[in-house]
């Protein structure tokens, strides 16, 4: 497990936020802590849903080892974020 949510992230190609599988998500670097970190984008339906959390936010995210997520708090509202590795065919040219 990583030690932050950031380091996650850094290591992340897909990322679930509330259930929903995300298809484009970014992380920039920042320069203060109230700078947007991570954006997050996907669809529920029809209808494209965008996240956007800050350094600090980020930093004070909890890991729950119980639900294998990280829950970050944004004005009082808790998110559930699932960091997920890509797995690929290697070497399969049959």
């Amino acid at each position: 497990m990583s030690r932050t949510l950031i380091d996650a992230l850094e290591q992340a190609d897909m990322l679930e936020v509330e259930g929903l599988h995300a298809f484009e998500f970014d992380l920039y670097e920042v320069e203060a802590d109230n700078d947007i970190e991570l954006e997050v984008r996907a669809l529920e339906g029809k209808q494209q849903l965008c996240w956007a959390f800050s350094h600090a936010e980020l930093l004070a995210a909890r890991y729950d080892e119980e639900q294998d997520l990280w829950v970050v708090t944004q004005d009082g509202k808790e998110y559930w974020v699932r960091c997920y590795d890509a797995y690929g065919a290697e070497g399969d040219d049959a």
